[in-house]
């Protein structure tokens, strides 16, 4: 027969027919795929008639091919149920079958009963149901598991925002006051003949020391979310230059030596 094959062609065929040899051969093997199961029960040569020779046709859906697809539908949805298995035993195919009020070939019904054992291995099918139920027990568990991590991550991160947000918060205000205090210094400048400002007072240095030490040490403190400090006093004196390193005062020597003095204020305070 060729690739352009009928279903009609195919299912009609004189080698697709089982005659007593087919039953003959096939009652004599212990396990049947569905596959062969359901060729057999049409009366059909498994050899000839398969899924994928019936998949492989050409023509439009008939009569015949269509009932013999729709109980292929029917024994793929027993068989991922699990009430079938694949192989499967040929008594316990032809007994589902009956159950289901299927037609069977009598002559394959009479060799099956004389040939194959009745019984069916309920222990190993328990055994096997037991087996996936275990393994989706298992990877649910796990799934469990990611989702209390991504949960304990999430809470992490919220708390760091918040850290973060707080600590922006107190920079702001202070940053709002300095920005205050420069302004107000700059209005008290002197002009012409006045006399200038009075020096700043050691009160006054030590507050300016003091805020200077607090916002360090604050800095110094913030973790990231692996428990590492993010700031050091290296990269704060690095994030200062790139930002104001035109400005008076903003120099390597001139931050490193105010921060060992606002250190030292912020502790003996």
């Amino acid at each position: 027969m060729s690739e352009n094959e009928s279903s009609s062609d195919l299912l009609n065929h004189p080698s697709a027919t089982a005659d007593f040899a087919v039953f003959d051969f096939y009652t004599k093997l212990d396990k049947w795929t569905l596959d062969e199961a359901i060729a057999l029960i049409h009366g059909k040569n498994p050899r000839v008639v398969s899924r994928k020779r019936i998949e492989q046709c050409k023509d439009t859906v008939t009569p015949c091919l269509e009932k013999y697809i729709y109980f292929l539908g029917l024994v793929q949805r027993t068989e991922y149920d699990k009430r079938l298995s694949n192989p499967v035993n040929p008594s316990e195919f032809l007994a589902w079958a009956k159950q289901k009020e299927i037609y069977i070939p009598p002559e394959l019904s009479a060799l099956v009963e004389r040939r194959c054992p009745t019984n069916v291995d309920w222990r190993d099918r328990y055994e096997k149901l037991k087996k996936d139920a275990d393994t989706l027990q298992d990877l649910f568990d796990k799934q469990g598991e990611q989702f209390d991590r991504l949960a304990e991550a999430s809470a992490l991160l919220n708390k760091h925002g918040n850290s973060i947000a707080n600590t922006a918060k107190i920079l702001t205000e202070e940053r709002d006051a300095l920005k205050a205090r420069v302004a107000e210094l700059e209005a008290n400048q002197p002009t012409g003949g006045q006399e200038p400002d009075k020096p700043v007072s050691v009160k006054e240095k030590t507050t300016y020391l003091n805020i200077i030490g607090g916002l360090l040490e604050l800095l110094l403190k913030e973790k990231m979310p692996g428990g590492l400090n993010k700031w050091t006093q290296d990269t704060i004196t690095s994030a200062l230059l790139d930002s104001h390193s035109d400005k008076q005062g903003i120099s390597p020597s001139s931050l490193g030596h105010k921060f060992a003095a606002a250190n030292r204020s912020l502790k003996s305070s």
